[in-house]
């Protein structure tokens, strides 16, 4: 039975005073999340005055959802330095109506651990994430250029993919990512720029052309780290790598426990908590040291103290020794 399936089963057989329980705190949390996603932001309109740009407004919290809109005009853009140093980011979500992520907009934000580019984003200009602390990032398929230092000095990064869209990689634009261990390079990409992946001493690089093309500046690979060229899907795979995520929990809501899962891309120090809404927190789940692959713990609903807690939205928080997240799910009785 597929999880939507059971979700539904679940929901079904509840009594119709706990189906309209589970509807309000439905709705209050995708109030909450609309609240929190404008809070603290800053917005500017943009050219001609029919879009804004987003940037960082006041203080603000660990996970930053932007909206698609603003005053009823889409939000399409990453302000310039719009995040820059932002130390208690963990998370941020950023909408389809995004085309262009600003130069530095991201810049040194080291707690900053995953990100996803929607496809909406086709510009992600110069030292976008320089020195922040990714471990694994998506890129769309609608990217065409990947700017001088966009990732230098992400030295927690070790899984990227470049979609056979880019064309353009520029001057040191992987510098020091030194946990990186394999790249897939696409035959797309007709020009590499000078230091590309110069400091990545664990780099293993795929390439799906036969030989280095004339574009590719001759320092490109300046620490001769190992090429396979004429790279074939089918006959040579570019190592399978395991992340270190918080995958999420399952299912959710729940009633009377849940399955959290996650990962771990070498072995780690590794702590997982539950917190109450306020912020406290009521149950320590893992206290340790685990070993690299994917994982999963079973919280029961009940705190340190063995008692069990009331219906409510509760949040777990995974942290290793270069890694946090923070995920919500929903206890119904």
């Amino acid at each position: 039975m597929s999880k939507k399936k059971e979700t539904l089963k679940i929901i079904l057989q509840m009594s119709t005073a706990r189906r309209c329980c589970y509807l309000i705190f439905l709705l209050l949390s995708i109030g909450s999340l609309s609240a929190q996603g404008t809070q603290g932001l800053g917005f500017s309109l943009l050219g001609n005055g029919t879009a804004y740009e987003v940037s960082i407004g006041s203080a603000m919290g660990t996970h930053i959802e932007i909206p698609e809109q603003y005053n009823g005009l889409p939000v399409m853009r990453i302000a310039e330095y719009g995040f820059t140093g932002l130390n208690n980011m963990l998370s941020i979500d950023i909408p389809n109506s995004v085309v262009d992520i600003g130069l530095r907009a991201f810049m040194l934000c080291p707690n900053l651990t995953s990100i996803v580019i929607p496809n909406s984003v086709t510009i992600i200009e110069s030292s976008a994430f320089y020195g922040s602390g990714l471990t694994s990032i998506t890129i769309s398929n609608s990217v065409t250029n990947i700017e001088s230092f966009t990732f230098s000095e992400c030295i927690s990064l070790s899984l990227i993919n470049i979609p056979d869209s880019v064309l353009n990689i520029g001057i040191a634009a992987f510098r020091g990512c030194t946990s990186l261990t394999s790249v897939y390079i696409p035959n797309s990409v007709t020009n590499i720029g000078n230091n590309a992946f110069s400091g990545c001493s664990n780099l293993t690089i795929y390439a799906e052309v036969e030989s280095q093309p004339p574009g590719w500046n001759p320092n490109w690979n300046p620490d001769d780290r190992p090429v396979i060229w004429g790279y074939v899907s089918t006959e040579e795979e570019v190592p399978e790598m395991i992340t270190t995520e918080l995958m999420g929990n399952y299912p959710n809501p729940f009633n009377p426990e849940t399955s959290i899962k996650f990962s771990l891309s070498y072995e780690s120090n590794l702590r997982i908590d539950i917190y109450n809404p306020k912020g406290q927190k009521i149950k320590s789940l893992i206290d340790g040291n685990y070993k690299a692959g994917e994982h999963s713990v079973i919280w029961n609903g009940r705190d340190d103290n063995g008692m069990s807690v009331s219906s409510g939205i509760y949040f777990y928080r995974m942290v290793t020794d270069d890694y946090v997240s923070v995920k919500k799910m929903m206890l119904l009785k």
